[in-house]
């Protein structure tokens, strides 16, 4: 589905009061995880309709929504990779667990996110596993995933799952890679050269290697 019907579907299961406790929000790079994520964040929070007319009473334009990373604060927890592995730990989802737990005012919404969902290693899913199975009230969790195939199929069941379509061709490469692969082609295409090919093709090799790699972990984690 498109972001747009599944943020209508989020809106009304709010309205209903029957906003469940836990989504996951997959889709290829481009189909707007992030930015879903941004606009149920702004739902939910109160301040929304500060803004609805300026000093002299007249209409303002709605703000625009925010950025996933600018809507972090002090009930809205982001966990992404971010470690050199490109895993994400035990002790940060420790860390969103006890978030989730802290007090705060009556009809606050505390959001926990959890960007590249997929990237928690075999400790930090049983550990998110019992956040799931023990959800505070007024608590939304947020996981999104490009690969959704490799969490633990008991966290994927405690979810309700969206699966967003790209607007535009599937992206295949990350922020990261595509930021090296365009400083590698502006070297290369230059001034083309058979060095400069195999510098390209050496690229890719180290590309597919990660990626094995990381799949190959994944699956051995699943397996054990």
């Amino acid at each position: 589905m498109d972001r747009e019907k599944a943020f209508e579907l989020m809106r009304s299961a709010h309205e209903r009061g029957k906003l469940a406790h836990a989504f996951l929000i997959s889709g290829q790079p481009g189909s707007g995880k992030q930015e879903l994520a941004a606009r149920v964040i702004d739902l939910l929070s109160p301040a929304a309709a500060d803004t609805a007319a300026d000093l002299w009473g007249e209409p303002v334009e709605e703000a625009a929504v925010k950025e996933l990373d600018e809507c972090e604060g002090e009930f809205v927890q982001l966990v992404r990779p971010r470690s050199k592995s490109r895993a994400i730990s035990v002790s940060e989802i420790r860390e969103l667990e006890r978030r989730m737990h802290l007090s705060s005012p009556e009809d606050t919404w505390k959001v926990g996110v959890v960007v590249d969902a997929d990237r928690m290693n075999e400790s930090a899913e049983n550990a998110f596993l019992k956040t799931l199975e023990e959800p505070p009230e007024r608590c939304l969790l947020l996981l999104l995933s490009a690969n959704p195939e490799f969490l633990l199929p008991t966290i994927r069941s405690r979810c309700i799952n969206l699966t967003l379509r790209a607007d535009g061709p599937p992206e295949v490469l990350e922020a990261e890679e595509k930021s090296t692969f365009t400083a590698l082609l502006a070297r290369t295409t230059a001034t083309p050269s058979p060095q400069h090919a195999l510098l390209l093709k050496s690229g890719f090799e180290s590309l597919l290697a990660g990626r094995k790699k990381a799949i190959e972990d994944k699956h051995a984690a699943a397996f054990k």
